[in-house]
């Protein structure tokens, strides 16, 4: 396996660092350094332990183990790992269910942190990088609220901060991203403390600093509502335009990493960027505005939260654009994600059946090279660079062998929990709908609006098959709101607010149905 900076670094403080337990990652010059030498996160998302699974997905019985996926982390020099998490979880710290660990049975009885202890250690053994994603307030919310509010994420980020400060057993939990995808109302530069994200993101930033100083803050941009910008459209988490004039102002600003989401034309379709006669072409000019002037202008690094597209039309040749982009700009990132749920948008896909397609995709996956820290380590050569992957210990093709196993064991699971857990999961499921709609249901109309085996299992389809299933399953949901007696926009107009930046899709879909059904009838989202 090629030599990474990571584990020259970890494995000789004397030859590359200071003397040190710990690297000394800072953000100057428009770069991130470790050891006062440049570093290029090559880094990959694997979520699910932001929601109520509490734990990384994956883990069935008979699928994955967290050491095999970060052993294939590993042997593509993917030297940073993003987990999602929700900040709830971290403050109560419950026990995870045998059930999503099955596959892990040094896991069984262990809580929400100390699966996260096992995974920052697993990580660390292969010298990869552990940053936490504060992705969710509750587990249960299907989103992020849109604007932060510090007191609602302070406490948890401050507890991990504590946790893995000062053990020199975590020196690879190196940064926290503060807050996922700020968006809608969020503002930045306009002087509403309510707002604003660049000062929220201050008063976060430092309250983490003050627990543990050796931390990077990593601070998303925002969707809109910049002052002294003019925007036609933009991306939750995409735009750092006020980064200049209206800086996140942190206690120690080498402690600062600016990280933009890029979301691929089959998520956010309605951009206007994919219609422009000169697309891709576009993409890098509109990626200079947004952010990519960050290192020269504010002097702080710049690395990539999330990106990724399904290898094909419009959405190949935007990964396409951005692998080269930010190859050329030397910006890291973080690939989202290695799941495999994410089908028809965006997913780590190891499968012999997606092998070209992802000769492509990990252009920057495994192509970003974290430069050598000493003189005359070994850095990737080309050959390396862009070979295929190989195969995936967790895989979704159900053509596969692998993938059969891993949705027998999905669905070996699923059973499970049905028979032996029915009641706990048919509460938490009633209390994250009650949530999303903001209405006080009866039990049994929620009960009939979401369960039926009139719904298909998407598992198992075909893309083609999948997108008409997905059309389908809308009708039956949407019949059943109606048969509700629910007014229509009311309902709208909560789904949306509950949905973030896939709100145009739902908004697609629900007006598809209601239009058909009542042709007078227009969706008012405002």
């Amino acid at each position: 396996m090629l030599a990474r900076l990571l584990g020259l670094l970890a494995a000789s403080v004397s030859t590359c660092g200071a003397g040190s337990s710990f690297i000394d990652f800072r953000s100057v010059d428009g770069q991130l350094k470790a050891d006062n030498e440049t570093f290029h996160i090559k880094g990959i998302n694997w979520f699910g332990a932001e929601a109520i699974e509490l734990v990384v997905q994956g883990l069935w019985p008979s699928a994955t183990s967290i050491g095999d996926a970060l052993d294939l982390f590993a042997s593509y020099d993917i030297n940073a790992l993003r987990l999602p998490l929700a900040m709830d979880s971290v403050m109560d710290d419950p026990k995870v269910k045998s059930t999503q660990t099955g596959g892990s049975p040094s896991l069984a009885g262990k809580t929400y942190l100390e699966v996260l202890d096992v995974i920052v250690r697993e990580a660390r053994d292969r010298n990869i990088l552990i940053i936490f994603d504060s992705h969710r307030i509750e587990a249960s919310e299907p989103d992020f609220p849109d604007i932060a509010v510090p007191d609602d994420i302070t406490p948890a980020l401050q507890k991990l901060a504590t946790r893995y400060c000062d053990d020199p057993g975590a020196w690879n939990v190196f940064a926290i991203d503060i807050k996922n995808e700020p968006k809608g109302k969020a503002t930045w530069g306009k002087g509403d403390e309510d707002t604003d994200w660049n000062l929220q993101a201050a008063k976060i930033g430092n309250a983490v600093l003050k627990k543990c100083p050796r931390l990077l803050i990593f601070v998303e941009g925002v969707q809109t509502n910049i002052k002294g910008v003019s925007m036609k459209w933009g991306q939750a988490g995409g735009s750092l335009q006020g980064a200049k004039d209206y800086p996140v102002k942190l206690s120690n600003m080498e402690r600062l990493v600016y990280s933009p989401h890029l979301i691929s034309p089959g998520v956010d379709y309605k951009a206007p960027w994919w219609s422009d006669s000169s697309f891709p072409d576009n993409m890098p000019d509109l990626w200079d505005e947004y952010f990519g002037f960050v290192p020269k202008e504010t002097g702080q690094a710049v690395v990539v939260g999330s990106w990724g597209a399904q290898m094909k039309d419009k959405n190949k040749q935007w990964a396409n654009a951005v692998s080269a982009y930010l190859e050329e700009k030397s910006i890291g990132s973080f690939y989202w994600a290695f799941n495999p749920q994410h089908k028809t948008d965006y997913n780590f896909q190891l499968t012999q059946v997606f092998t070209m397609r992802l000769s492509s995709t990990l252009v920057i996956v495994a192509a970003t090279i974290a430069f050598a820290s000493c003189e005359g380590a070994p850095i990737i050569n080309e050959h390396d660079r862009f070979s295929p992957v190989k195969i995936s210990p967790v895989n979704y093709a159900p053509t596969t062998s692998d993938g059969n196993r891993f949705l027998r064991a999905h669905e070996e699971t699923s059973d499970r929990d049905k028979s032996k857990e029915g009641d706990a999961d048919e509460e938490r499921h009633l209390s994250k709908l009650k949530r999303t709609f903001s209405e006080k249901l009866p039990t049994e109309a929620i009960a009939k609006l979401t369960r039926s085996k009139s719904l298909v299992d998407l598992s198992k389809l075909d893309d083609a098959a999948y997108l008409r299933a997905i059309d389908g399953n809308n009708n039956v949901l949407f019949k059943r709101i109606e048969d509700m007696g629910f007014n229509p926009e009311t309902m709208l107009k909560k789904m949306i607010d509950h949905q973030g930046h896939s709100d145009d899709l739902l908004l697609k879909d629900f007006s598809k149905y209601w239009v058909q059904k009542y042709p007078d009838w227009k969706p008012k989202t405002s």
